[in-house]
């Protein structure tokens, strides 16, 4: 988890969408969840992916999409 890598996803947020800034933290490193100083919000480090909410593994996910995406090509 890199918090400089992240900014915040919040609409009502003034420094939205401002990477490197130094105002993101790691809120919880089990949950892998960041949390922005300036509008006090957290999020998950897979908001805004394809792996947002997915409940499975990570391995089963991409797996299965690239699968999905081998039959489609033939």
């Amino acid at each position: 988890m890199n918090p400089q890598e992240q900014f915040c996803p919040s609409m009502e947020c003034t420094a939205r969408g401002k990477v490197g800034e130094g105002n993101i933290t790691i809120h919880s490193q089990k949950k892998r969840r960041y949390k922005y100083q300036v509008c006090r919000k957290t999020f998950s480090e897979t908001r805004g992916t394809a792996l947002y909410q997915v409940k499975k593994e990570r391995w089963l996910y991409v797996t299965v999409t690239f699968l999905i995406q081998t039959q489609a090509i033939k």
